[in-house]
């Protein structure tokens, strides 16, 4: 559908953009959709909450930054969205059971 086809283009807008604060409201208003139909919307193409897919968008991308580059974590984490290299490492120890800097160290050159 047409809303469809929105959501399609603002969730990869928002994918491009991680580095970005996003919200409800303002992917909904670039949607082009009520906060409702955004969030029902959103909720059936993905399954979870934006929140939960903001966290899994943002710790893929670090994971990618780290297996593929060599800036400092507190770079990784803000191109990836997490703004400090703390919220980098609590979200990636919580998620993966390691620090950044060691799956950096494990996984580096890997990536395909």
């Amino acid at each position: 559908s047409h809303s469809d086809g929105r959501l399609a283009q603002t969730l990869a807008w928002a994918t491009a953009n991680l580095n970005q604060a996003h919200s409800v409201d303002s992917l909904a208003q670039r949607s082009a959709m009520s906060r409702r139909s955004f969030t029902r919307h959103f909720r059936q193409a993905t399954g979870t909450s934006l929140v939960q897919w903001l966290l899994h968008q943002r710790l893929e991308r670090a994971q990618r930054l780290l297996e593929t580059g060599n800036d400092a974590i507190e770079t990784v984490a803000g191109e990836a969205g997490f703004g400090t290299a703390l919220s980098l490492r609590l979200h990636f120890q919580a998620a993966f059971g390691t620090t950044p800097s060691n799956y950096r160290k494990r996984f580096r050159g890997l990536a395909t």
